[in-house]
């Protein structure tokens, strides 16, 4: 793969990832808990996954969209 399609891939994701940050933000905004597979996510747990989110999605942007050297 070369490394401006390694650049794409983090576009793609960065958006992927801010939509569950938005995601786990709306959850704790509102105070819904979220049972998925037998595990419970409180509002504490998506403010904690949001932030994790925002982080991450940042990262893969500024990664897929800096200048290539």
């Amino acid at each position: 793969m070369t490394k401006n399609r390694f650049k794409e891939i983090a576009k793609f994701f960065s958006g992927f990832e801010a939509f569950h940050a938005l995601f786990h933000g709306s959850l704790a905004v509102t105070g819904t808990s979220l049972t998925l597979l037998g595990f419970t996510i409180s509002p504490t747990g998506s403010l904690c996954a949001a932030a994790f989110h925002v982080a991450f999605s940042a990262f893969l942007a500024w990664y897929g969209w800096k200048k290539q050297n």
